[in-house]
């Protein structure tokens, strides 16, 4: 087995400071608002992507359809969707061709692993 040849470690259970050293990008396609990304990785085609986000309190985004699986872990914070309330600690987990909307009234941090695109509607 081989090593790989670099390893990415975030140690997100002490976050002092480590979110404000994050180089954040606007996340404002489709819609979204109050939305920031870091990606971690992205490859393949159709893209797979690995990224931080952080919603800012009050950020949202319109409905849109998934063409890939979307998993999140919610790190901290939380998020309400079509589908409910998402805490810190739960792994919400979007088939291919599932469609919803979401908004953050008091802001969160997610790890987010998409299997393609998304499509506003």
């Amino acid at each position: 087995m081989m090593s790989p040849q670099l390893v990415i470690k975030l140690p997100l259970s002490d976050t002092t400071g480590l979110l404000d050293r994050i180089d954040w990008q606007q996340h404002a396609t489709q819609g979204r608002s109050g939305a920031l990304i870091h990606e971690i990785y992205r490859t393949g085609r159709p893209a797979r992507r690995l990224a931080l986000v952080r919603f800012t309190p009050g950020s949202s985004a319109p409905a849109h359809r998934h063409l890939g699986h979307e998993t999140i872990h919610v790190l901290g914070g939380g998020f309400d969707d079509d589908f409910g309330s998402h805490k810190s600690g739960d792994l919400v987990v979007y088939p291919p061709d599932s469609v919803h909307a979401w908004s953050s009234p008091r802001g969160a941090l997610l790890l987010v692993l998409w299997d393609g695109p998304t499509q506003l509607l």
